[in-house]
């Protein structure tokens, strides 16, 4: 999959010709070759012409839309896929109570797996770390609960208790205490780490809901996360397995490397309103600079590319290509009505 991520502020994406031309103070930048396109991401202040958009639809290209501090907005896709019978298969199961609730037990049992074995691989390094080991302890009893959860809201309850001792742990074990973080925060970010999954997160979504789109799952229809207006629930629902291995492992990387710096960081200039005089102060959120930005983008197209083993298979796949398979085995468990398998990391 070839991706091209347009992050320079103030620019204008514009139709030249045949292919796409990136301008910043009407001085062309960079030209992008549409038949070595599969998705764009525009990042922020980018504005797109209706030349450049209908360029993009004719040629079946991806345009995904994030705010320019890495929120999710939205996509631009060309007709929806022509495999009717599998959306209705998709919106017949998802509608199955027991069906369902098989699905999402297996993506948590999945999700809690893998944290488990992101907090192993860290404990080799920091033998008997306190913080690491009791989190292990409660997240195997949580594990243990999962098969007995009786209904979603259960089973949510569960995740959400499995998450705040796996992120409570995972930011007592970083180091440097500029990275250090007691848990997780959004919309907005309130550290340099928060900041750094947020990013990785949605940049994760991107490939997700790519693969729906390929496969030709709907992604707003989903078994675990509940549905909402604009909210790709079925794409939130394979994040899930992915979150540990994937994003969360390359944010400690990049940490532990130094090759994210505290320089990578900053609050925005101004906050978006004055608060009232008697309120409450508001957390101060973080994101990352325009260099920053780019240098983690880089380097998860990078990762991305990395091989790691499909356990069903065995086979040899990179991340990007595990995703795909990862989104047709749900679509086989839509059609068929079989078990869905998880990613579950060695």
């Amino acid at each position: 999959m070839r991706v091209a991520y347009v992050t320079e502020q103030g620019t204008v994406i514009y139709k030249k010709g045949r292919r796409l031309g990136v301008a910043r103070q009407r001085e062309t930048i960079a030209t992008l070759r549409l038949a070595h396109l599969d998705q764009v991401v525009l990042w922020g202040h980018v504005r797109i012409t209706p030349g450049a958009l209908a360029l993009l639809l004719d040629h079946g290209v991806d345009t995904v839309f994030v705010s320019a501090h890495g929120r999710f907005r939205g996509r631009l896709v060309g007709p929806a896929s022509k495999n009717i019978l599998l959306r209705w298969a998709q919106f017949q199961q998802a509608q199955q109570t027991a069906f369902a609730l098989d699905v999402a037990r297996n993506i948590v049992a999945a999700k809690i797996h893998n944290a488990r074995t992101l907090l192993r691989h860290r404990l080799r390094h920091r033998p008997e770390h306190p913080a690491l080991t009791d989190a292990l302890a409660q997240l195997r009893a949580i594990a243990h609960a999962v098969p007995r959860a009786d209904d979603l809201d259960r089973l949510r309850g569960l995740e959400g208790e499995a998450a705040a001792v796996y992120f409570r742990a995972l930011g007592a074990s970083l180091e440097d205490p500029f990275f250090r973080f007691e848990r997780r925060t959004r919309r907005p970010p309130e550290d340099p780490t928060n900041a750094l999954l947020s990013l990785l997160y949605t940049l994760l979504l991107t490939a997700v809901l790519h693969a729906c789109h390929v496969v030709g799952l709907d992604p707003y229809l989903g078994v675990f996360h509940q549905m909402g207006y604009g909210k790709p629930a079925l794409a939130l629902d394979l994040m899930e397995e992915f979150r540990p291995a994937l994003a969360d492992a390359l944010a400690l990387r990049l940490i532990e490397r130094r090759t994210v710096r505290p320089d990578d960081f900053r609050p925005p200039a101004e906050a978006d309103s004055t608060p009232a005089p008697d309120a409450p102060p508001a957390p101060r959120p973080v994101y990352l600079t325009p260099d920053g930005l780019k240098k983690v983008i880089q380097l998860w197209e990078a990762r991305l590319q990395d091989e790691v083993i499909d356990p069903p298979t065995g086979h040899t796949l990179t991340w990007r290509d595990l995703i795909l398979e990862q989104v047709r085995r749900m679509a086989r468990a839509f059609r068929d009505g079989v078990p869905y398998t998880p990613f579950r990391w060695a």
